[in-house]
C-alpha cells in the first residue's frame, strides 16, 4: 500500500479547507482506504465529507462532499453532534434526554390505554356495590327502589338529571334515573315501571329484586342536566318520565328557582309521587293532566309552548310519542338549545329502513373491518375481539358514543343531539350504521 502522505496528499487536493483529516487504513486487501474529512466552514463538528481511494494507485473510487449528501444523513449527522454537545451544549444533551425518557413512557402509556379500552374499560363503569334498602309499590305498576353503599363507602355525588346503571344479571344492565335530592348523600332513589314489553329488564327488577339484595351499579352520569343559568325551566312529563324531572324539581325548590313541573299521566292512580308532589310547597308549581287524548294534548301544548318567556328552559322526558309531540311543537318558539329531553325506549329507527353492509376503519388500533347487514358495528367488532364498552344497546344511554373521524353516519340513536348530529364527529356503534362506505372510528 502507498504511504499515509500520498492519501493526505490526495485527499487535500479534493478537499482543500479541510481542517481534520481522519485516514483507516483497510482490513483486506481488495477494500479502498477510508477518509473522512471535516472542514474548517463545517456547520458542526459531525459534518463529515468522506473519500475513498485506491490503496494501491491513490485513485480516487468514491468522493462523498458533505454538502451535497441525503437530507438523511445531514439530520443523522447534526443529532449526533446534539447528542454529544458538540452543538448546544448540555442544555440540548438535557432536553435530549428528556426526550428519550419520554419513549418508554410513551409506550407504557399506549399499551396502558389499549389494555384499558380492551378488558379494564367495563369494570370501571361498573364500580359500585349496593345494597337494596326498601322496595316500595308507587303504583300499580311502579316500584321505588332504595339503594345504600353496601361496604359502608360513600355513594359518589350526582347532580339532577342523572342516571345509574343497574346490573340485574350478568349481561343484563339497564339504566335507571335517580329521582331523590341530590343533597342525599346516603342513598340512590330509583323507579322502575314494570313495561308490558319488557325485553327483561323491569320485570326482573319487579319479581327477583328482593329488599337485601346486592346489586352491581355504576357512578352516576348525567346527560340531562339542568341548565341553572335560565330564568325559569318548564319540565314535562309523561308517566314513568316524572323520575329524573322529580330530581329537578327538588333542586329547583332548594334553591328557590323560578319553576313549573306539568305532570301527563293516565289517571291519579298511575301517577307516581302523587302524594309528594302535592305538597304545600309544590302549590302553584305542580299541574297535573289526566286521560287527555291526542288532539286535546296537542292544543294544550299549544297554548302552554306558543310563548317562551326570556331565558326560559324546556326540560321533556316521558313515552317517545308524547316527547315527540313536545319537541315538534317546542321547536317553533324555542331555540334548539333551550330544549333538553331524556329518552328511555330505543328510537325505531335503531331497527328499521336500509341495513346495507359497510366498513369501519380504527384509526388508533389500525384495521377495517366488515359490518354486515344484520350486525351493528359493536357486534361486528366484538366479533373480532374488539370491545366497546356498551349499557343498554339501544342507543340511549350514550356509554358507546365513539368518535367519527370520517364517513357519513345514519344515526338512529336517541342519545345525540340534532347539532351533534350535524358536526358528524360522534356516533354511537350500539345502533348507528353508515351511509357512506367507510367510516374511520377514533378507535
Amino acid at each position: 500500500m502507498l504511504p499515509a502522505e500520498t492519501f493526505m496528499k490526495q485527499t487535500l487536493s479534493l478537499v482543500p479547507a479541510a481542517r481534520e483529516i481522519t485516514l483507516t487504513y483497510p482490513r483486506k486487501a481488495s477494500s479502498p482506504v477510508e477518509i473522512y474529512v471535516i472542514e474548517r466552514d463545517a456547520p458542526h463538528p459531525n459534518a463529515r465529507t468522506y473519500v475513498y481511494l485506491d490503496p494501491y494507485t491513490g485513485e480516487a473510487l468514491r468522493f462523498e462532499p458533505y454538502a451535497t449528501s441525503s437530507v438523511g444523513n445531514r439530520i443523522y449527522r447534526w443529532l449526533g453532534s446534539l447528542h454529544t454537545g458538540n452543538v448546544g451544549g448540555l442544555p440540548v444533551q438535557l432536553l435530549l434526554f428528556a426526550g428519550i425518557l419520554g419513549v418508554p413512557v410513551l409506550a407504557y402509556t399506549g399499551i396502558r390505554s389499549y389494555l384499558r379500552r380492551k378488558f379494564i374499560a367495563r369494570e370501571d363503569v361498573r364500580g359500585l356495590q349496593a345494597r337494596v334498602k326498601t322496595i316500595s309499590s308507587e303504583t300499580s305498576e311502579i316500584k321505588v327502589f332504595e339503594l345504600h353503599s353496601a361496604n359502608r363507602v360513600p355513594l359518589p355525588a350526582f347532580t339532577p338529571g342523572a342516571h345509574i346503571d343497574v346490573w340485574i344479571d350478568e349481561d343484563l344492565v339497564r339504566q335507571y334515573s335517580l329521582c331523590n335530592g341530590s343533597d342525599e348523600k346516603n342513598r340512590y332513589v330509583i323507579a322502575v315501571k314494570r313495561e308490558p314489553d319488557s325485553r327483561g329488564g323491569s320485570r326482573a327488577m319487579h319479581e327477583r329484586i328482593a329488599e337485601g339484595d346486592l346489586l352491581s351499579i355504576s357512578t352516576p352520569r348525567n346527560h340531562f342536566p339542568l341548565d341553572l343559568s335560565a330564568t325559569h325551566h318548564l319540565l314535562l312529563a309523561g308517566g314513568i318520565g316524572i323520575t329524573p324531572l322529580l330530581s329537578m324539581a327538588r333542586e329547583l325548590q332548594k334553591l328557590n328557582a323560578s319553576f313549573a313541573l306539568q305532570y301527563f299521566a293516565r289517571s291519579v292512580g298511575y301517577t307516581a309521587f302523587h302524594g309528594f308532589l302535592s305538597r304545600p310547597e309544590f302549590r302553584g308549581k305542580v299541574s297535573f293532566h289526566y286521560a287527555l287524548e291526542v288532539d286535546a294534548l296537542r292544543l294544550y301544548l299549544h297554548k302552554l309552548l306558543w310563548h317562551r318567556s326570556p331565558g326560559a328552559h324546556l326540560y321533556v322526558c316521558g313515552p317517545r310519542p308524547f316527547m315527540d309531540l313536545v319537541e315538534e311543537i317546542a321547536t317553533a318558539s324555542w331555540p334548539p338549545q333551550t330544549i333538553h329531553a331524556e329518552y328511555f325506549n330505543a328510537n325505531p329507527m335503531a331497527y328499521a329502513g336500509a341495513r346495507a353492509p359497510f366498513e369501519v376503519t380504527l384509526a388508533l388500533s389500525g384495521g377495517t373491518y366488515s359490518v354486515s347487514a344484520d350486525k351493528t358495528i359493536v357486534q361486528a367488532l366484538e366479533g373480532r375481539g374488539i370491545e366497546i364498552p356498551t349499557s343498554c344497546e339501544q342507543g340511549v344511554c350514550g356509554t358507546c358514543v365513539t368518535g367519527l373521524l370520517d364517513g357519513e353516519a345514519d344515526h338512529r340513536d336517541a342519545f345525540l343531539t340534532d347539532a351533534e348530529r350535524r358536526a358528524g364527529d360522534k356516533i354511537m356503534p350500539c345502533v348507528s350504521r353508515a351511509k357512506s362506505k367507510l367510516l374511520v372510528l377514533d378507535l
